[in-house]
């Protein structure tokens, strides 16, 4: 998956987004998550893609 300037992807929303995702699991009790939360807090864009990707969520 790459990003190009045409696809108008709102990178915050899906940071926001995959906080809250990671963050109710680690609130649920997987603990695993907080490596996640830390990783998407500094990731750029392609490595939000890369995350999203692998927790199975279709961003476009």
């Amino acid at each position: 998956m790459s990003y190009t300037d045409d696809d108008n992807l709102d990178f915050e929303g899906l940071r926001a987004f995959l906080m809250d995702y990671c963050g109710t699991a680690f609130a649920a009790g997987a603990g695993p998550a907080l490596i996640d939360l830390a990783r998407i807090e500094r990731a750029d864009p392609q490595e939000l893609l890369r995350i999203a990707q692998e927790l199975g969520i279709n961003v476009r």
